[in-house]
C-alpha cells in the first residue's frame, strides 16, 4: 500500500517516522520528571522542594514512559508481542490519558491550595489543552499509531 507521506517521512521498514513535534510532546508530558532532574542538576532546592511537594504529578508521566518503551519495539526484527502492538495502536489515547491525568492532578493541587491558587499551573493547563486538541485532530498521529510492523514469519527466514 502506498503511503500518503513522502519517502523522507518513512523509515527503511516502511513505518512512519516520529516527527519532532511528537518527541516534544513526549518530553512535555514527562516535564515533572525533567523538572526534578533539572532541580538536582542545577542544585535548585526551591524547585526540588516544589516538585517533591507535588508527588502525584509524576503519575502523569507513566503513560508516556510506557509508550516510549513500546516505540523501541517498532522494528520488524524485534517481533514485538501482540500487547506491544495494542499499546502502540492505542497510543493516541494513552497520551491523551496522560495529559488528562496531568490536568486533573493540577486541578486537584489547585483546589487543595485554595484560596492560594498556584498560578504556575496555568500555563501547563493551557498547554495540556493544546496538546489534547493536537492529538485528537492530527491525521499524522492517527497514521503513526496505526503504523506498527507485522511479525516476521520465522518460516520465511
Amino acid at each position: 500500500m502506498a503511503s500518503p507521506y513522502s519517502y523522507h517521512r518513512i523509515n527503511r521498514f516502511g513505518l512512519i517516522k516520529i516527527r519532532l513535534n511528537l518527541w516534544l510532546i513526549f518530553i512535555y508530558t514527562m516535564h515533572h520528571i525533567l523538572l526534578l532532574a533539572l532541580s538536582i542538576t542545577i542544585k535548585a532546592p526551591e524547585l526540588k522542594d516544589w516538585v517533591m511537594n507535588h508527588p502525584l504529578l509524576f503519575l502523569a508521566s507513566i503513560p508516556t514512559i510506557i509508550l516510549m518503551l513500546v516505540e523501541s519495539t517498532r522494528l520488524p526484527s524485534y517481533n514485538a508481542h501482540a500487547m506491544m502492538r495494542k499499546i502502540w495502536n492505542s497510543g493516541r489515547m494513552v497520551l491523551i490519558s496522560g495529559v488528562l491525568l496531568d490536568t486533573m492532578l493540577i486541578g486537584f493541587y489547585s483546589y487543595k491550595n485554595q484560596p492560594d491558587i498556584d498560578m504556575g499551573f496555568v500555563p501547563f493547563i493551557v498547554i495540556n489543552i493544546g496538546v489534547i486538541f493536537y492529538l485528537i485532530r492530527s491525521e499524522y498521529i492517527t497514521a503513526l499509531f496505526d503504523s506498527f510492523p507485522e511479525k516476521e514469519d520465522k518460516a520465511t527466514k
